[in-house]
């Protein structure tokens, strides 16, 4: 969270509420909590609230000091509590209003953060911080239109921010708008070109848009990632499915070779392995594959059938009448004909 600090020149002013011995104790306190401040010392500036109200009764900044103390200790409602009195005893700070809002968020009242932020930002309208803040708020309400307007907010003021982009991306490949979640990761990749998860995503992001020219180049990006260092299960399982979504056969063994690399009872993998040598007529690849799946000792009864079909299909391929006969009565004893 942002930390906001009131500085000496905001509170100077009300030295001419004073009289001199008055002023004289408001130097003195201002020089405290400033001190504290700069020392970060909180239990001290908030150990200080009742002596310092004792001799400045009407000096309301000893509120603004003691709710950032505890805003800085995280805690939150005592901050909003004499924040809160701080702002409607004095209302030209607009740091208070934004801490307020930031406790909120924490507090997980985000709506009470909304009604902050935006008196903040009737006085600051131009602060990013505001407008991120503001993004959390929204989210955590499930607002995502207006999270996306908050983050274009931010990216006009500050066309270079990584974050705002990536969160972008995330609000749009929510509301399954992968065509723009693409448009936003791709503004982050320009910003960190050698970031393997960002290449990753955006893979996801075209396969999950179902648009043929994005899924095209959905493999370039595994590619890329994969060069920067991806590498585990997860990686190789999304690199098959989008080898098999563009019929690349010789990528999608290759995807499962590698999966199978890293755990080699991954039956599943057998299986589009063994499915994928089917397709190019490597029958006898193929019946290697399913031969493992069907001798199994606990594999479900669903994935020994698919298997024992693929090897069967496979044998007849290859005309062995023996084996093929022996399978397919093996089905029909599975399938309860």
């Amino acid at each position: 969270m942002k930390k906001t600090f009131l500085t000496l020149s905001l509170i100077l002013s009300s030295l001419v509420m004073f009289a001199q011995s008055e002023g004289e104790i408001l130097n003195k306190w201002i020089d405290t909590y400033n001190e504290l401040s700069t020392s970060k010392n909180y239990d001290a500036m908030i150990s200080n609230f009742d002596a310092c109200r004792s001799e400045l009764p009407n000096w309301d900044y000893a509120f603004y000091y003691k709710g950032l103390a505890e805003y800085n200790k995280q805690d939150y409602a005592s901050a909003v509590k004499d924040l809160t009195t701080f702002t409607q005893k004095n209302d030209s700070i607009a740091a208070a209003f934004m801490m307020i809002a930031q406790c909120f968020n924490a507090l997980s009242q985000p709506q009470d953060a909304l009604t902050y932020l935006n008196t903040y930002l009737q006085k600051e309208p131009n602060d990013k911080a505001a407008y991120l803040e503001m993004a959390n708020s929204h989210r955590a309400l499930n607002q995502y239109d207006a999270y996306i307007e908050d983050l274009n907010k931010v990216i006009s003021l500050d066309a270079q921010n990584e974050g705002a982009y990536k969160n972008l991306a995330t609000a749009y490949a929510m509301q399954k708008n992968y065509t723009e979640a693409v448009t936003s990761l791709s503004k982050v990749i320009e910003l960190d070109g050698n970031n393997a998860d960002l290449y990753y995503t955006r893979a996801t992001y075209k396969l999950s848009s179902k648009d043929a020219e994005l899924i095209k180049t959905a493999l370039e990006d595994l590619n890329k990632a994969e060069e920067l260092g991806k590498n585990d299960v997860k990686f190789y399982n999304t690199k098959y499915k989008c080898c098999a979504m563009l019929k690349d056969n010789a990528c999608a063994i290759e995807s499962c070779n590698k999966i199978l690399e890293i755990n080699p009872e991954d039956l599943g993998t057998l299986y589009n392995r063994a499915n994928t040598y089917y397709k190019e007529k490597k029958y006898k690849e193929t019946i290697a594959d399913t031969d493992k799946i069907v001798n199994t000792a606990d594999i479900d009864d669903k994935s020994k059938l698919n298997a024992l079909k693929l090897r069967y299909m496979s044998k007849k391929a290859l005309k062995d009448v023996e084996g093929s006969n022996a399978d397919l009565e093996l089905i029909n004893k599975m399938s309860g004909k």
